[in-house]
């Protein structure tokens, strides 16, 4: 007789047991037996998705990305950078690869 394990999947806790459950099982009966009192049944566990965003929202993360590439590239201010006229820690532009305040650009 030979078993078709095409059908089997791993234990839910497979790095602990490393058996397999029949199809509609997440955890094997050894599991079940260690674990009875702490396991609890999920119906209808809604599924790990990001957030859905509305249509015309443009994404978080490519917000955050093009406003750490225009600080960098000294089209945007940036926060708590050590001015190098100065050498104080202010909000400063990079002007030519160094950081410069707004109070030492007013001077020159």
């Amino acid at each position: 007789m030979s078993i078709d394990y095409g059908l089997l999947h791993p234990c839910h806790f497979h790095r602990v047991c490393g058996n397999l459950t029949v199809p509609g099982e997440t955890v094997c009966t050894t599991c079940c037996a260690e674990f009875g009192p702490f396991l609890t049944t999920t119906a209808n566990r809604p599924g790990v998705t990001g957030p859905v965003l509305p249509a015309g929202t443009a994404d978080p993360h490519l917000e955050q990305h093009q406003r750490r590439r225009d600080q960098h590239d000294g089209l945007a201010p940036k926060p708590n950078q050590t001015c190098w006229l100065c050498e104080e820690r202010r909000t400063c532009m990079r002007i030519d690869g160094r950081w410069e305040c707004m109070r030492c650009r007013a001077v020159s």
